[in-house]
Parts: structure tokens; sequence; C-alpha cells
């Protein structure tokens, strides 16, 4: 009896088919030829065919297409929905001492596999993985990419963008430690090629391009790589590449080996006028393979391959978002941070003001905490950087990174993100446009990644045939990502009772936090009178400021004896010469504080706002026990109460009609001074138990379930930025 011996196979190839059945005839006949080939050089090859939850029609149309030039095939069924999974299943089934990836839909070169196996077999030993030369797309768009050795890469380049195709030549023994991971086509991560081989970069493998091969790329509507740019966030699962301290240091390495840098980055200038079509046109060897593919699929459509555009696969920019990221990392560190704070910038305002008081009482009430604030938008000074707690690092964006474009930067603070937190991390959102175009593009990644904290502050407003409209971009946001958001916190409870009437949903994420004040020592209310009233805001567009002149008009006609002053930062655009230009309105400049301002000489505080929250600086006026008379907008109304607490102001969007109800609150406040005794007093005591540290602290502990929620980090020095 003799025994028959199991052929010894050189290449598998692992063909994963989904839905492809009319493509199908010309992957195999390309396929086919390629491992004849091979043949003919020696080489035994087999076909490993992974059907994943495939319909009948791809199944039978590969059933019926010839395979001679395969020693033999296997057919893998599996029921995963993932390109990852369905890989690794046939690389399971695979017996070949080398590995060759490939997709239902698109077609080789006939010497491709022979010249893949060639150059990583005479390397011997070492870990090698090697890919086509060129890329040549057809069908909806037509192009051709060369791609190049990986001597000619950084890792800042793998880190940017897949620096190869997605067909890789590997030895099956990699696959006994390193496998595809599970990336499916919904929003969020993608890429699983790109992903494994950022792996293979780390763990220190050569990347080579076997010359003169070539990958007939097809483009088309319903591909998976077309789907997973529409459903996912077009970004890679954190990988070892990225751990910041070795990503930094391997960048600095790679630097020193090149030796002369600029001579690196010429050498990539000069790779970009390469004519990637012009060299396959000229190519006898490509040229006489594209006829015979195009004798496969004439939708390999030669004239339009040679008119098409050329691309290189080697960045040109040597100062791109994967280099920033580097500098990035030695900015931040290596250290987990707990908390990430996105915000435009860190300059005076109420929102800011109140976000500050939460990041300070987590800090408090947790010290292992390390807050990670990143500002995104142009500000040439962030003046209250030394408000943040102990255990932060503030990093100014655009003026760290200023030849980045917005896109690559949003790319960047992804990336960064996603290598410097844990999941579970919180990320606190102060809307602005920095932030919400980075949730627009990553947000089904980061807030399942993270708990998104968003603050939720109140509109804009705009004017439109005399009617005040409001700006709509944080209400389609939420709309988005309210499911995804763990908490929204407001000041008052307005904008949450708003926001319920407008959307409807997870309003159980909704949280009202009323920020806290400082006890003051509040001074004495004057017995009689001083007729000075003060005003304190800053100057620009939705405080109103040129209420002001036209209030102070039309008290000169009913209380004469009256004057009011104004103190404030005028944005740019307003003079507060011209703005303030009243006989009895005097501006007073700009104010650090409420309490550096001089209180003991007014009678009562104005505010003229036609949008807020609850305004931090009615806190504090009240708390100082001045008298308020405000604007019924936002949630002024919770706070300032008509005969109770203060004088709220009807709004109207006729300004003659609002100055006269100013004007008769006024009059009132000063008509019966002892009831605005009363008000004072009232006002202040609700200050004093609402809005207290207590009850804040308390607040926030509830919000946040302070004992359950922290990520835990290792204990390693912390960078302060205050220092």
């Amino acid at each position: 009896m003799s025994t028959s011996i199991k052929p010894q196979i050189d290449v598998s190839v692992v063909l994963n088919m989904h839905r492809e059945a009319p493509f199908i005839k010309a992957t195999i006949a390309s396929l086919n030829a390629c491992a004849q080939t091979a043949r003919a050089a020696g080489l035994k090859c087999e076909l490993i065919a992974v059907f994943d939850r495939s319909d009948e029609n791809t199944i039978k149309v590969f059933e019926e297409s010839p395979l001679e030039g395969f020693a033999r095939h296997k057919v893998v069924h599996t029921d995963v929905a993932s390109l990852g999974l369905a890989r690794n299943a046939g690389i399971d089934q695979a017996s070949g001492e080398y590995i060759w990836t490939a997709d239902g839909d698109d077609l080789v070169s006939s010497n491709a596999m022979l010249e893949l196996h060639k150059l990583v077999s005479a390397k011997g030993s070492g870990n090698y993985v090697a890919y086509v030369n060129y890329l040549i797309a057809f069908g909806e768009i037509f192009f051709v990419s060369k791609y190049f050795d990986g001597d000619r890469l950084t890792v800042a380049d793998f880190a940017m963008d897949h620096p190869f195709v997605s067909r890789i030549f590997i030895k099956r023994s990699v696959f006994e430690t390193q496998r595809y991971i599970d990336l499916r086509l919904t929003e969020g991560f993608a890429y699983e090629d790109w992903e494994f081989v950022t792996r293979l970069r780390r763990g220190g493998f050569q990347f080579l391009v076997a010359p003169d091969t070539a990958m007939y790329y097809r483009q088309r509507p319903q591909s998976l790589l077309r789907q997973a740019n529409g459903l996912s966030a077009k970004l890679i699962p954190h990988t070892p590449l990225f751990e910041p301290k070795w990503y930094a240091s391997e960048l600095t390495r790679e630097k020193e080996q090149v030796g002369d840098w600029q001579q690196f980055v010429k050498m990539r200038h000069d790779i970009h006028r390469t004519n990637a079509t012009e060299e396959v046109m000229n190519s006898p060897e490509l040229r006489a393979d594209l006829l015979r593919a195009n004798l496969i699929d004439p939708e390999i459509d030669l004239a339009r391959i040679e008119s098409s555009h050329s691309h290189i696969a080697v960045p040109y920019h040597s100062d791109h978002w994967g280099f920033a990221l580097a500098e990035a990392f030695e900015i931040v560190g290596d250290a987990a941070f707990t908390d990430v704070v996105l915000l435009p910038w860190l300059n005076p305002g109420g929102g800011e003001k109140y976000i500050l008081q939460i990041l300070q009482e987590l800090a408090d009430v947790q010290p292992e905490s390390r807050f990670l604030v990143l500002c995104g938008e142009p500000a040439q000074a962030h003046s209250w950087s030394n408000r943040l707690p102990r255990r932060s690092v503030l990093l100014d964006l655009v003026n760290a990174f200023p030849t980045l474009n917005d896109e690559a930067r949003d790319k960047l603070v992804a990336r960064l993100l996603l290598a410097t937190t844990r999941p579970g991390t919180r990320l606190h959102v102060k809307s602005s446009v920095f932030a919400h175009r980075l949730l627009d593009t990553f947000g089904s990644v980061l807030l399942t990644h993270f708990h998104g904290v968003y603050y939720r502050f109140s509109d804009g407003q705009y004017v439109w045939e005399n009617h005040t409209l409001t700006y709509w971009s944080t209400l389609k946001l939420l709309r988005r990502d309210l499911p995804r958001l763990s908490r929204v916190i407001c000041d008052c409870a307005s904008i949450a009772r708003r926001d319920k009437e407008r959307i409807g949903l997870a309003h159980e994420r909704y949280h009202v936090v009323y920020a806290h004040v400082k006890s003051s020592n509040a001074h004495t209310f004057p017995a009689a009178p001083r007729k000075r009233l003060l005003w304190a805001s800053r100057v620009c567009g939705h405080k109103r400021p040129e209420l002001l002149a036209q209030l102070a008009r039309r008290l000169q006609t009913l209380l004469p004896d009256v004057a009011i002053d104004a103190y404030g930062s005028a944005e740019t655009g307003y003079d507060p010469a011209k703005l303030f230009d009243a006989e009895n309105l005097s501006y007073r400049g700009p104010f650090e504080s409420f309490d550096s301002l001089p209180l003991e000489n007014y009678d009562a505080f104005i505010y003229t706002s036609e949008l807020d929250g609850l305004p931090n600086v009615l806190l504090e006026a009240m708390a100082s026990r001045l008298p308020v008379v405000a604007p019924d907008v936002g949630g002024i109304g919770e706070l300032v109460v008509s005969g109770k607490t203060g004088f709220l102001i009807s709004d109207t969007p006729d300004d003659e009609k609002l100055i006269d109800r100013y004007a008769l609150a006024i009059r009132d406040l000063y008509g019966d001074w002892e009831a605005t005794r009363h008000l004072a007093s009232s006002a202040r005591e609700l200050v004093d138990l609402r809005h207290s540290h207590a009850a804040f602290s308390s607040r926030i502990a509830a919000v946040f379930d302070i004992n359950n929620t922290l990520v835990q980090v290792q204990e390693e020095p912390v960078l302060n930025a205050n220092s």
C-alpha cells in the first residue's frame, strides 16, 4: 500500500468573498493566471476561498471557475460579517509557507505572486512583508499609485495613513501571534489591514515592494472600502504603534539613523516628480500585462488608465500631522488622563468659569485625576490657564501646530486622545466650532471610548425680518449624539426644559448643576440710595451694551439724578466712547473680577444680555447684596424673581418698550427703598443656600457618581501646567 505525501505548499492565497458574483470570474481568472506563472517557476500554490455570508450567485460563479493554476483549493464558509475575522478563518485553513491575501473584486498582474515570493524568500530569516509596486485603479475612478520600500517611510507616515495596498504577502507563521481584528462595517473604527500593518511596524517588520508588479483595484460604489469610508470615522483603533513614549522615541531614532534629514526630505520630494502612470505605460512588462488584464475584464480601460492621474504613496510633507503627533506626545507625556476638556480657548467667560469650577471640584474629590485641556481655536493667549486645577496639561493646538489645517489637527487630536486615555475617561465638551467639528468626524469613536460630558449653555441668536431666531448647530449635534453622551450639564433648568420640548429623548441624561459663588462680605445695604447704578459685562453684541445709552437718556427724564457706570473689556468693533455716549453714563474701563469693582458705590446692578443661561455675574451681585435688574431670558428667571429676589424685566424685541420696562423697574427700585433692601437680603439668602460650595459639591458628587466612575490609572509623575 502506497502512502500519499501531502504536497508542500509555498503560497496560500486567502481570497475573501461576500457578494461579488458579477466580478468573481475576472478575479479568479486573474489569480489563476498568476498561479500558473508561479507554478511554471516551480512554486506550489493553494487557494483558500472564504465565503462570509455570501449569496448563492457568488458561490455558484466561483464553483464554475477554472482553478488549474493551483495545486489545490479549499472552501471556507463563515458567518462573521467581518473582513478581519473572515481573513483569520481562511488563514487558519492555509498550509503554505507564505500567505497572500486577496479580495473578491480585484485583479493582479500575472507575475505578482512569483515576484513577491522571490523577493521575500531571498531575504531568508527575518521579519519581512511585501507588497505590489503599483495600484492601478479602474471603474468609477481611474488613477495609478506607486508604492516604495519602507526605508522611504517613517513611523509618522504609518500613523497618518496606510502606506501600502490591502493585499499583504507574509509568512504564515506570523499569524501564530498576530491576528486581524474585528472591525465591522458600522460606525466607528475601520481598516483592519491598516491596523494590522501598524502592529507589524511596531514589531520591527521591514516592508518591501516587488518591482514591476501591480494590483488592479476596482472602484465601485458598494465595495467594502467605500462602505467603511461612508460608515466609519475613517480611523483605526489604538495600537501599540501609538504608545506615546515609544512613538516619539522611534521617530527620533529614525531621524538619527537617516543622518541628513534634509537630504531625506529632498529624496521624498524628488520621488514626487515620478509619474506613476507614465512608468506603467512605458514598462513593456506592465504594458503587456495591462493588455492581458483587459482581455480578462474590459472595464480595465487602457485608454482611461493611460490618461489617468498619478499618485505617489510616500507623503510629500515632512511636517504632516503624524510628525506633529510625536511633538504632542512629548508635550503631554505618557501617563493616562482621567479627564479631557475640549475648549475653543481659555479666556474670561461665564462658560469657562463654570467648567473650571466643575474641574476643580473633580480634582479636589478625586486626587488621582489628571486633566488634558485642548484649546482648538485661534487665541493669542489663554489668560485663565492659571485657574486650571493641579495635575493639568494645557495644549494650544493652533499655536503648537500652526502649519496644520483643521482637518489634520483634528486627526492628531483623535489619535492623541486614544493614546493618552483609557476607556471610560471623561470627555468634557464646551460648544465651539472646534469641538463640534471633532465630534462630527470622530464622534462615533470618541463617544464610545469616552464618557461624553456636554456643557449645554444658551444658544446664539440671529435676526431675520425683525424676528430673533436661534442658531441650530448645538441642537443638530444633540439630536445626533445625545444617545451616546453620558451627561449633558446645564447651569439652569430652562435650557434642559427647552431641549426636552425640541428633542424629546434621552432627557434623563440632562443634569442641572447650579454654579457656586464664593461667600463674600457683602457691603452693608445703605440707608439712603447713592443714585448710581452698575453695569459690568463684556462689551460685545449679545450683552447688548447699546441699550445703556438709551436707558441713560430715558432716566434723564424719569430720574434725572441717577447715573450709570459701565465696566467691561470691549471686543473688536466696539468703541466704548461712542457706545456709551450719554450725559449720565460713564465708561470706567475693563475689570479683572467682580469683587475688584467698587461695589459700595452702587445701589443696584443692571444686566442687559439678549441670551444667557444663569450668569455668574448675577450670582456675584446678589451675593454682594446688590439688587439686580435683569431681563427674563434663559435661566435668569430661576434666580431673579420680581417682588422676591430682584427686578425681572419681561423681554421683548421692541427696544423702546424694553427700555421703558427697565426705566420703570429702576423707578420702583428707588420708590420703595425698604422693599428693595428686603429683595437684596432675600437674593443673598437664595445664593447662600442654593449656590453655596456645599450644595455645589454635593450635586457634583451625585451627577458624576464620584465613587464609581473614576478611571483608575497607575501612579506616575504628573505634569503640572501651572509650573
